[in-house]
């Protein structure tokens, strides 16, 4: 075989393993807690959660681009006002350093939000970046996911999904080769007589970054 040949074969070779997605892992995940009232944008009461059940993750890593994505089967239910943590609604992505990338979060999850059918009962969502969110919405208690409105029934949930999107950076003094950056979805109540209920939950988080070594 030429060596011309044998090199192309090998870059060839190369560039499949690489692009082979992550194995699916099951991960045991701690039961949902609030967000810390240290964290931007993070509301003055405590929400509360409870989960149970595993989270299971799967991916796929380039240098170009990667995918992350979590779900679980598990019911939780959200009272109060205060964001809450979904059990199974945080992963990372990694920018390489003095980069930024376009990320995009996807998710989706079987959704009732119960109490009087009045103005101002709604439920709500966000995603987060490093305790920032992600717009459309912001930090703003006044700008809210509003991803769905009270009622009532019992028997009355949906397909709620939500999207958001934005650029990430990692500075070019960071100490390590690249910024681990984790993505978080959370949700609350707008009102305290509503109760948001979640279940079957998916996040898909897509990053599209600079390519850190040449080709």
């Amino acid at each position: 075989m030429r060596t011309g040949t044998r090199k192309a074969r090998a870059a060839l070779l190369a560039a499949a393993a690489a692009a082979i997605p992550l194995a699916i892992v099951p991960a045991q995940v701690a039961p949902a807690q609030a967000a810390s009232s240290s964290a931007p944008g993070a509301a003055t009461a405590a929400g509360h959660g409870r989960g149970s059940g595993d989270c299971v993750t799967s991916g796929f890593k380039r240098s170009t681009d990667q995918i992350e994505v979590i779900s679980g089967h598990q019911t939780q239910t959200i009272t109060g006002r205060g964001w809450t943590d979904l059990t199974c609604g945080s992963v990372s992505v990694q920018v390489p350093r003095g980069t930024h990338g376009h990320l995009t979060v996807w998710v989706n999850a079987e959704i009732r939000c119960k109490g009087p059918s009045v103005i101002g009962n709604w439920c709500g969502g966000r995603i987060v970046v490093d305790g920032v969110a992600l717009p459309p919405s912001n930090n703003s208690d006044n700008d809210r996911f509003d991803w769905d409105t009270a009622n009532p029934d019992d028997r009355r949930w949906r397909d709620g999904s939500m999207i958001a999107a934005g650029y990430v950076t990692c500075p070019a003094n960071n100490s390590r080769m690249y910024c681990n950056k984790k993505i978080q979805v959370q949700a609350t109540n707008n009102s305290s007589s509503t109760t948001f209920w979640i279940d079957d939950t998916i996040v898909r988080a897509e990053l599209l970054r600079r390519q850190l070594f040449p080709r």
